[in-house]
């Protein structure tokens, strides 16, 4: 049995999280396709290995119309292996809202009927026709589809933007080399944490994505409520194996929360966000001579003068500040003492448990 994080607690039940991108892969049948298709507008070759002769890579997008609009699917055939990826946003397929995410115990039926209507063009091993022209499908037709992409997100409602921003810039994820920030013209802002080949995490501003775009208030997410942001981690390779979602039939509610909070305690930005106040309350914990020095590292973090310190001298000092709850490198004017904190359940900053607040 594939080992992944199913112990992780039950998934969020509100419906704001789920599934986008998605790209999967599954062998064909080769004297089943049609090479000749329409479908197949782009063309190009190239050497799979030095013993290997030259292959054909046939690509094109495939659209479908469903009753919200239509749908786009990125096909590619891989001729000398006979392989045929797919890659589509999920979310799209059954909302043409963009704050709608696919419901991942749903993605094997979604992916059946694209693959279906893309059969006559890539026909699957694991669909086999009889002599009355019947088609049936394997039982196990989802172990054969192997995941090479899941995108995982959760939405956040944010009432005040600035320190979360803040906050999340300044904090350090597990294992984490570099962060970027980008803006867009929109006045967006995301935070991104990127690997080559296993995935990348991003943290951003979903209502200036959408700035622009038509869409229909609903009673679920009012802009009223706050700024709507998405947590938004792309899987790939290696994490897709750790987290025992290799194959379709891997990906269901609870694999998919585990992959989410998985990366979520990676990046740390649950970590406490500071509050309004007055630094020196919280450290006043501190014996005085701590609470100068790490008031000292504090201003020296938020100008970059930290970096001339040693290595173990940082470490000790943000152990130190971690211990207080709070984050170096935040403008020391916005940090006070921790109570509140991005919560991957409940979609939004949430109050500090009495424990929680102590630890």
């Amino acid at each position: 049995m594939r080992q992944g994080r199913h112990d992780s607690q039950p998934p969020a039940a509100d419906g704001s999280w789920g599934l986008d991108t998605v790209k999967l892969s599954f062998y064909v049948n080769p004297d089943q396709c049609d090479l000749s298709s329409p479908l197949w507008s782009m063309t190009s070759s190239k050497n799979l290995r030095d013993d290997q002769p030259e292959a054909d890579t046939l690509s094109g997008f495939h659209l479908m119309h469903l009753p919200h609009g239509p749908f786009q699917v990125h096909a590619r055939l891989y001729t000398a292996r006979n392989i045929c990826h797919l890659e589509f946003p999920s979310a799209r397929f059954l909302s043409a809202d963009r704050r709608d995410l696919l419901p991942p115990d749903a993605l094997c039926r979604v992916a059946r009927l694209i693959i279906e209507d893309l059969h006559a063009v890539a026909w699957p091993m694991f669909m086999a026709i009889t002599e009355d022209g019947e088609i049936l499908w394997d039982d196990d037709w989802a172990t054969e589809v192997r995941m090479s992409r899941l995108d995982v997100a959760r939405n956040f409602l944010i009432e005040d933007p600035a320190i979360v921003k803040a906050s999340l810039a300044a904090i350090k994820g597990r294992y984490q080399k570099a962060w970027t920030i980008d803006g867009n013209a929109n006045g967006g802002w995301t935070i991104t944490n990127k690997t080559e080949s296993s995935g990348r995490d991003r943290f951003y501003e979903k209502d200036a994505e959408m700035r622009g775009q038509h869409f229909t208030d609903r009673g679920d997410l009012l802009v009223s409520q706050g700024t709507l942001f998405r947590f938004e981690t792309q899987v790939q390779k290696s994490r897709l194996a750790a987290l025992g979602m290799s194959r379709l039939s891997d990906v269901n509610a609870a694999s998919a929360w585990a992959a989410l909070e998985a990366r979520w305690e990676a990046t740390r930005w649950g970590s406490p966000l500071p509050g309004k106040g007055n630094v020196a309350v919280a450290v006043s914990g501190l014996p005085v001579k701590q609470q100068m020095e790490l008031i000292g590292f504090l201003h020296m973090s938020e100008v970059g003068a930290d970096l001339h310190m040693t290595d173990s001298q940082r470490r000790r000092m943000r152990d130190l500040a971690r211990s207080c709850g709070l984050t170096p490198g935040v403008p020391v004017a916005m940090l006070g003492e921790p109570t509140t904190r991005l919560d991957l359940r409940a979609g939004t900053v949430v109050s500090l448990g009495e424990q929680e607040a102590v630890a």
